[in-house]
């Protein structure tokens, strides 16, 4: 759901910053999220944690990896500038199937939780 809120917003930054610095960022931001997902658990949960306190945790590690995964929106966005006129186009469906899974995943872990 992160995505899908924030993708707009970084398009447009990186359209102000330029894509590259903008690709770099959020993937230095990818190679953090992993260690995150292993120290969460243990902080929010401590010693034993209750269901309670393992939602939460999923949901913050849910979280960090729709924040990091804005970078595919960005790689999506760099595209058409690589293709021809035509080719260009075929994005468009792709962007929109990105779309589907970012929200689903989301709503998905929030409607099963």
């Amino acid at each position: 759901v992160l995505n899908t809120v924030l993708a707009p917003t970084v398009g447009a930054l990186a359209d102000r910053t330029g894509r590259r610095k903008a690709l770099l960022l959020s993937s230095l931001a990818i190679l953090v999220v992993p260690f995150a997902a292993i120290i969460t658990p243990a902080w929010v949960d401590g010693a034993n944690g209750s269901l309670s306190d393992q939602v939460w945790s999923f949901s913050i590690v849910d979280m960090l990896f729709g924040l990091s995964s804005v970078s595919m929106s960005l790689c999506f966005a760099a595209v058409p500038d690589c293709l021809g006129h035509d080719e260009a186009s075929l994005t468009e469906g792709y962007s929109v199937l990105n779309f589907a899974l970012s929200s689903g995943v989301g709503m998905g872990a929030v409607i099963g939780a």
